[in-house]
């Protein structure tokens, strides 16, 4: 009984006023005004994404990660790209990992994005990497006879 007691005093201290909150402000806002009774997958999301946002922001280090944490969930909508402050690359840089991760495709974005995480971590030249990756490839599929492409990396004309 009295663990049973403990439970409901977390519940109504913690949970509900942290979840409350999100929710009341977006039934009382505009977040669902002009949505039907079919828009329930996307009422959904945008508190998902309210309530990842409200929880995350508690946390000095952590909220910096909100995006990358709502670009995995799905539910990041917001269509921005926070790049944090000037000295955490790494936050934007595992951002843009999220984004390529949760498109599930193995491409050049992707792998840029993988080989900038591991040179912020490691503190690896990771941009010269992905230039000299670009510049081979290039020389590979016979788009550039510069030997240079190797290390200035490769651009195609626009």
């Amino acid at each position: 009984m009295q663990a049973d007691e403990n439970r409901r005093n977390v519940h109504n201290s913690c949970v509900l006023p942290r979840g409350g909150c999100v929710c009341i402000s977006h039934l009382f806002g505009s977040g669902s005004a002009g949505l039907g009774d079919d828009d329930w997958e996307k009422i959904a999301k945008k508190l998902l994404a309210n309530q990842i946002d409200y929880l995350m922001g508690l946390m000095v280090v952590v909220r910096e990660f909100g995006e990358a944490a709502k670009t995995v969930s799905g539910a990041n909508d917001m269509g921005r790209d926070y790049t944090g402050p000037a000295g955490l690359r790494l936050v934007s840089d595992t951002g843009t990992l999220a984004k390529q991760v949760h498109q599930g495709e193995f491409d050049t974005a992707f792998r840029k994005a993988a080989i900038n995480v591991v040179g912020d971590l490691f503190g690896l030249p990771s941009a010269q990497a992905n230039r000299t990756i670009t510049g081979v490839n290039a020389l590979a599929e016979g788009k550039t006879e510069n030997p240079a492409a190797v290390v200035f990396g490769f651009q195609e004309k626009r």
